[in-house]
This record gives structure tokens, sequence and C-alpha cells, in this order.
């Protein structure tokens, strides 16, 4: 039949209450679009199902919501003010929430839009989990994470909390609970390989390196010597230390640096800081154990040679 429209130049309302200039306001009933419904100045029409406010960044519209948005979803009870999305059964292609900007253009179209710098989507396409990706087109950061707290807290036990907090659990039952035993908590990764986890006892594993200048036996150095010199390095300059053991940081330092076990910024405008590869402090520790075990053989081998009890050497 003969299609009708309601035009309101001024205002249109819906319920007992009153709609300012070309304001649709809905008091106490509902205002419902068969297709879609778009706010602002918006060439052609939004498909079905969409609420689209203008593209045109001259002429800026609002979508002011009072209470809670559903989308794809008739009821949220654990929600009173929010955002609740659907997923309709999409699998781990389906973008839920996604920011994007005309500045970006990071080339990685296999797995986002050219524009798109954030994206949270389903990790699993039939267990869940998220899949929180940021990315960037030029620089190092994708995506950074700040955490503003208004005091420190500084308690060291099983119960202390942080200005950035992680928690790790699994399922018990409606609820959750802590990991069990050797469970691995948090995995850092380089893409698909994983580098340190962080297990359920505390304790950080490491991939071990097998090459390269930081792992290279050398008993050509003096391991002790180079621990001593690192260890005077990272005191204040003012410490007699720093001071007493000045031959064995000069001795230790640039072995150190070639080694990449110790990043000294102390040059014209840095901060004097200094930076420890902790795997490569600790391989170097095993081997000025190594050195020290060595050493005291060939004594005790001297020794006993001169006539001494071996078992008075221990």
């Amino acid at each position: 039949g003969e299609k009708r429209y309601i035009i309101a130049p001024v205002g249109l309302r819906v319920g007992d209450t009153v709609a300012a200039v070309n304001d649709v306001i809905a008091a106490t009933g509902d205002i419902r679009a068969g297709g879609g419904l778009y706010a602002g100045n918006i060439a052609g029409n939004p498909a079905t199902g969409e609420v689209i406010a203008t593209t045109d960044l001259t002429a800026w519209s609002d979508v002011n919501v009072g209470a809670k948005v559903l989308i794809n979803q008739v009821a949220n009870t654990y929600s009173t003010f929010g955002i609740t999305i659907h997923g309709n059964g999409e699998d781990t292609n389906n973008e839920m929430i996604t920011l994007k900007d005309g500045d970006v253009t990071h080339g990685m179209t296999a797995y986002t839009g050219n524009d798109t710098y954030f994206y949270a989507k389903k990790e699993s396409a039939t267990s869940g989990g998220v899949d929180l990706t940021g990315l960037c087109d030029t620089g190092a950061i994708g995506m950074y994470l700040r955490s503003a707290g208004v005091t420190g807290y500084t308690g060291k036990s099983n119960t202390s909390t942080g200005i950035m907090s992680f928690a790790a659990v699994v399922k018990s039952g409606t609820g959750w609970t802590n990991a069990g035993a050797n469970s691995n908590l948090f995995v850092w990764r380089s893409n698909s390989s994983a580098l340190m986890i962080l297990d359920q006892e505390g304790t950080i594993h490491s991939l071990a390196n097998s090459g390269g200048t930081i792992v290279d036996f050398n008993d050509d150095m003096d391991d002790v010597a180079l621990l001593t010199g690192f260890r005077a390095s990272i005191q204040e300059p003012s410490s007699r230390w720093r001071q007493e053991f000045s031959e064995f940081m000069d001795y230790a330092r640039p072995i150190l640096e070639e080694k990449g076990i110790a990043h000294y910024n102390d040059g014209p405008g840095e901060d004097g800081s200094v930076f420890v590869a902790l795997q490569g402090l600790q391989y170097l520790t095993i081997d000025a154990v190594r050195q020290l075990g060595d050493r005291m053989a060939r004594y005790e081998k001297a020794l006993i040679g001169l006539g001494y009890d071996p078992k008075k050497l221990h």
C-alpha cells in the first residue's frame, strides 16, 4: 500500500516528555526501527539492524544511552550500565571491538584492517578467551598498558598486591581458584616461541641460550674478577667499594659489555643506570664457581703430591 511517514520539523516525542528541536525522545515508550537507525548527516541508508552516527567530520552527532547497550543480546543481568556484545557463534576472525584511525596504515592486512590500531576478539573458536591486539605503523609500541595508583604497596607476602596486578586462575565449580602445582601462570612469547615462563610456585623458567657471546666458555678470563668488577661498578660513585675495586672494574667492564651481560648508560646525556642480563650473569657465576673448583682441585693434587693426607683436605 501507500508508504506513510511521520515528519517532525521541530521534534518528535514518544510518551510524556518534551522533545527539543530536531530531537526524538522516548520517555516511556520505545523507538524501534525495522531497518537501520542513523543520526546525523549521512548519505544513504544504514543496513538492517545498524545504528550509525554521522561519518561527516564537520557535522558530529552523539548517541547517548542512559542505561546499557545490548548488541545481538536481549538481556544481561550482570550489567546495569555498560555494553554487552553477543558474538552469535562467529569464530576467531570476528572482531568484537575495533578501534580505527585514518592516521594508521600498518599494512598487516592478513590479520585486520589497514587502519585498525586495536581489536578484541575471541581467542578460541570453541572455548572462548580473548585476544587483545594493538598495532602501529611506525615505531616499536603496539600496545602500552598503564596503571595509575595513589600509593605504592610495599609488603612482600603471598597476599601482596601492586600498582599493576595480574591474576591467573582456573575454573572451580561456578567460580575459580588457584592453579595446580607446576601450572604455567604467565608465558612470554616471541610470536609462537615461548621465551620465559612463570609457574604456580613462583619459579621463572627462561629459555637457555645455547650459543652467542653471552654463553661462551673462555677460561682465559678470570670470572671471579669479572664478578667483582661488576659488583663494584653498580655501587654509588662515592662508595669505598667502588674505589677499592676500581682495578677490577677497569678489567671487567669492557668484557661485560662485549658479552652483553651489562649495559652501562653513563655516556653524555644518559641517566647513569646499569642494566644486567640475568641469564648471562648466572652463567658467569657458574663459570666462576667452576674455575674456583678447578683451582682447588689442582691445589689438592699438588698437596697430595707433597705427602699430605687427602682425607684432611676436605
